[in-house]
């Protein structure tokens, strides 16, 4: 369990809405949003699908989150707009550097709630991810039977060695990954495939996170010159080799990458940048996280309208209003957590660190787990949470320090990744 992942549930779901499909458009009225050659009849009624079920208090509220966001499309457009769009039109989805899929999982919460309203909505399908970590690619593997491809780079195999790209200017790396571009042979983590070639669908949007570390104050901010910024410019040379429908980039707020992307891009896209938190959600208030989203939608697909990042807003602002007004805190999503598994994850942390004897009742208080190197990550952040807000952090239910991206290979192996706050409120 990793909730700093579920900020990408929620913003992806929210920016895929605006998603479109491929087919020409009809006349209509009013603002449009994509085009689409599907006809369906009147919907059904719409009404909340959430109901009084035995869910952890975070999944409950992320479903009733999305119902509220599809309401409001709804109202803002119509249904004779929406089913013009790939919301209810369908499309495939791609993802590269996919994790462990939390945007195919909150694209496929999405579609759970679109066809739940809409009558003859189509399914949104996965044909492929890209994944270079081999753990999180096994994760893939398990959710359906699309290909897992192994790294971004390899759509370029003959592409010079990074000591002959360093010195040269964004455009001129782009410049040489379109000439040494083919991805028709691309290692696949499925055994029996070995290699692939990326299938896209008709209607078909991708959404992407590249590495954030040349960007962020973690990975030293070192922009273009860090060699982790030659993934994004090759994943951009995908979008313009195979054009799909739309496509969502998301990273650290400090992405420098707009203007590349307006200058590789634009002539076939329209663009924007949406910055976004959790908390435009009403949910995941606990997460202090916001990002970066470069929105992609193909000039030839889109029905002039509503600006996305002003129909973003717009939705945000209802989905604030119909949530409670203090959202659950991270003691409320914790409580999602039955006592017996604590108790076991507590345990299992014990035996790897030789400490006996085994516990009968979970531990209010983690910290005693955590490593020396980990008590002084914490202290760290303690101190800085303190001083940036003038709160006591361990007073706060709203805090959880996540330092998830600084965990070891040994962290890793014995759960103590998913507490490393140190305590549970």
């Amino acid at each position: 369990m990793e909730l700093a992942s579920s900020e990408e549930e929620c913003d992806a779901s929210a920016t895929m809405e605006l998603a479109v499909s491929d087919a020409e458009p009809e006349n209509v009225d009013g603002v449009g949003l994509a085009s689409s050659d599907s006809e369906f009849g009147e919907p059904e009624e719409t009404q909340d699908i959430v109901r009084e079920l035995e869910s952890p208090p975070s999944l409950v509220a992320a479903f009733r989150v999305l119902f509220i966001a599809v309401s409001a499309l709804h109202n803002m457009f119509g249904y004779s707009m929406l089913r013009q769009s790939a919301l209810i039109g369908g499309c495939g989805l791609s993802t590269h550097f996919s994790g462990v899929g939390s945007a195919e999982i909150a694209a496929g919460m999405l579609q759970s709630v679109v066809q739940s309203c809409f009558q003859g909505a189509k399914d949104l399908t996965v044909r492929f991810a890209c994944e270079l970590n081999q753990h999180c690619a096994r994760v893939l593997l398990l959710r359906g039977n699309h290909c897992v491809l192994k790294n971004i780079l390899d759509y370029a195999p003959s592409m010079p060695p990074w000591s002959q790209l360093s010195p040269l200017s964004e455009s001129q790396r782009l410049k040489l990954i379109w000439e040494c571009f083919d991805a028709s042979n691309t290692p696949c983590w499925r055994s029996f495939h070995l290699r692939c070639q990326p299938s896209l669908s008709q209607n078909h949007g991708d959404f992407s996170g590249s590495p954030c570390q040349p960007w962020s104050s973690y990975g030293k901010g070192r922009g273009w010159s860090d060699p982790r910024s030659l993934p994004f410019l090759v994943w951009l040379v995908f979008i313009r080799k195979t054009q799909p429908s739309w496509a969502i980039h998301e990273c650290t707020q400090h992405f420098k990458g707009q203007p590349v992307v307006e200058e590789f891009l634009s002539d076939i896209y329209y663009v924007w940048a949406l910055h976004g938190q959790p908390g435009d959600c009403g949910i995941w208030n606990f997460i202090r996280r916001p990002r970066l989203f470069i929105i992609l939608i193909r000039k030839n697909v889109w029905l002039p309208g509503h600006d996305v990042c002003e129909a973003y807003r717009r939705i945000c602002a209802v989905i604030r209003q119909s949530t409670e007004s203090e959202p659950p805190g991270i003691s409320a999503v914790c409580d999602a957590c039955r006592e017996e598994w604590l108790l076991a994850a507590e345990n299992k942390a014990r035996a790897k660190l030789k400490q006996a004897p085994r516990r009968s009742q979970a531990s209010f208080d983690w910290r005693y787990l955590l490593t020396k190197k980990q008590q002084g990550y914490e202290k760290e952040y303690l101190a800085q949470w303190r001083h940036k807000y003038g709160t006591d952090p361990l007073l706060d239910d709203s805090c959880l320090i996540d330092l998830s991206q600084a965990a070891t290979a040994a962290d890793l192996g014995n759960g103590i990744h998913v507490f490393q706050a140190g305590l549970l409120l």
